[in-house]
């Protein structure tokens, strides 16, 4: 899903050849940097996600290039642009609609501490809510834990690593543990076994 913004594009001064980026685009400053011709400054902050594809993101750059090359020192221009989001369908028997993850300013997707301290009270709650159950009499053929969290790509995720990094006393009461982000699943504990598998010969 293409959701379209501006950012704005400064030329600072005639003299040098060089592009300062803020924003996710950062990194890229560099390549930005190639073949113009004086001092710029792009305000990227209001771009939240970058494309997948390298492709995609270079014709991105290639526009901002092309805008910068038709300023003239003080002037500010808008670039065109878009944040590039992943969005899954669901099946048709589904409820319709999008669920949409978000996170207050203050999160910070790096922060190992607060990942690790919230996994393991997830996980306790997952295995609490799986005894509540037994105990009422009810069959549970398997536990699974489903997170959801607010990140800009699926790799950026530290949720593998902090689960890897516990014992399996852990989470040794669940069964499975995906992650929902950036329009994808991924699964953090492979299952041991499921219920409807079939039971291999000989046992």
């Amino acid at each position: 899903m293409r959701l379209p913004l501006t950012l704005p594009l400064a030329k600072v001064d005639a003299e040098g050849a060089y592009m300062s980026v803020s924003g996710p685009l950062a990194s890229e400053w560099t390549t930005l940097s190639e073949g113009i011709g004086g001092a710029f400054h792009l305000d990227g902050r209001g771009l939240r996600r970058l494309p997948e594809e390298r492709a995609e993101l270079e014709i991105v750059l290639t526009q901002i290039r092309d805008r910068a090359a038709l300023l003239e020192q003080g002037e500010v221009t808008a670039v065109d642009a878009h944040d590039y989001w992943l969005v899954s369908r669901l099946p048709a028997d589904e409820p319709r609609g999008v669920t949409v993850f978000g996170a207050p300013q203050a999160f910070d997707a790096g922060d190992g501490a607060w990942i690790r301290r919230s996994l393991r009270a997830q996980l306790r709650r997952a295995v609490a809510q799986s005894e509540a159950a037994e105990a009422a009499g009810e069959a549970v053929e398997l536990t699974v834990l489903a997170l959801g969290a607010s990140l800009a790509h699926i790799g950026e995720e530290m949720a593998t690593a902090a689960l890897r990094g516990m014992s399996p006393a852990t989470y040794g009461g669940v069964d499975l543990v995906a992650l929902v982000a950036d329009g994808q699943v991924r699964q953090l504990l492979q299952p041991r076994s499921l219920p409807w598998a079939p039971t291999p010969p000989g046992r």
